[in-house]
């Protein structure tokens, strides 16, 4: 240690300088993307107080929050931040908030997304759309479903569009990359129960780290018939593998009910990233590049909120090998 080196309060032992506090902006919020009301989805007041209880835990400097329910005002917010944390159910930034989000990445700054921040806005669909679709459905539920998501600009900057997900189940994720910060002390490979967000990327993929990955079939009976999980009666088990997942499926779920259209498949794009290879390998967390700055993005998370004598899911949250992914992303970003 060189000769600038403080001590500590006792005078004996040299400590090291402590970095100043860096602001943290959260954006955790909840609007229900097809009626535009706040509804019961994701349990964003939950990873709300997780997010800020772990930025408290981080120990290389004071991690200062504020806290938002959408992407209102990022001119304001993003001003003095020197890290973006988003957790949503809905509510993307519209094209002006996009654009100084674009600005903020490119002159330094560090965005975390996790789960729902790839969502957004989602239309109902109508038989005439099933021409374009992936697979054979038809409409249901009252008119409400399947739902298509509807790509934004505020997608092209995180880098994510999400379009479907898998019903809750348990899948392996693999880590791609050991070396980087996110995957500190995370097993090469782990079981992990959770709903499975199936993303395309955006922009130039050389732009991308591949950083966690696993192996899904969108073509698969659980997906074709995926509003099953949303029935009354439906046997919850989120410890359900996926050969045990399809094969309940194909037993028990309804022909041509897939809770979302998708028009194509995500993961072929993706699959010409030299990581992954093939459409069924499925990004689950990537680091990239933005001008001087970079945005992490993760898939996992799901939870739902409590209800009175009705606790909610909160499935990958309770594990501790999510939430160290969460910290490292957070040390990632204060680096």
């Amino acid at each position: 240690m060189n000769e600038k080196a403080r001590t500590d309060s006792s005078g004996n032992q040299p400590a090291e300088k402590q970095r100043g506090p860096l602001r943290v902006h959260v954006v955790c919020g909840d609007v229900m993307v097809v009626t535009n009301r706040m509804v019961f989805d994701h349990d964003v007041q939950y990873a709300n107080r997780k997010i800020l209880q772990w930025m408290d835990e981080y120990q290389d400097c004071k991690l200062v929050g504020t806290v938002a329910s959408d992407y209102s005002d990022l001119d304001k917010w993003l001003q003095h931040a020197h890290v973006l944390i988003s957790y949503c159910s809905g509510p993307v930034a519209d094209d002006a908030n996009t654009a100084v989000l674009q600005r903020w990445l490119e002159a330094g700054g560090k965005m975390i997304g996790i789960h729902g921040t790839s969502g957004g806005y989602a239309r109902r669909v109508k038989d005439g759309d099933f021409e374009s679709a992936l697979y054979e459905g038809e409409v249901h539920s009252g008119g409400n479903g399947p739902r298509q998501w509807v790509k934004k600009k505020f997608h092209d900057t995180l880098g994510a569009f999400f379009m479907a997900h898998a019903p809750i189940h348990t899948f392996p994720v693999r880590v791609e990359d050991p070396e980087h910060p996110l995957n500190k002390g995370i097993p090469a490979e782990f079981p992990l129960e959770d709903e499975l967000y199936l993303f395309e990327l955006q922009g130039d993929l050389a732009d991308y780290k591949i950083l966690l990955s696993t192996e899904y079939d969108i073509m698969g009976v659980d997906m074709v018939r995926s509003n099953y999980a949303y029935t009354r009666g439906y046997p919850w088990d989120p410890t359900r593998e996926i050969d045990e997942l399809q094969e309940l499926y194909a037993k028990n779920a309804l022909p041509r009910q897939s809770e979302m259209m998708v028009d194509r498949d995500p993961g072929t794009r993706s699959a010409d990233h030299p990581a992954l290879g093939s459409a069924n390998k499925r990004v689950v967390a990537f680091e990239r590049k933005v001008g001087d700055g970079a945005v992490c993005y993760m898939g996992l998370g799901h939870c739902s909120v409590n209800l009175p004598g009705r606790p909610g899911y909160k499935g990958p949250w309770a594990n501790p090998t999510f939430e160290q992914l969460v910290k490292n992303a957070i040390g990632w970003a204060a680096s």
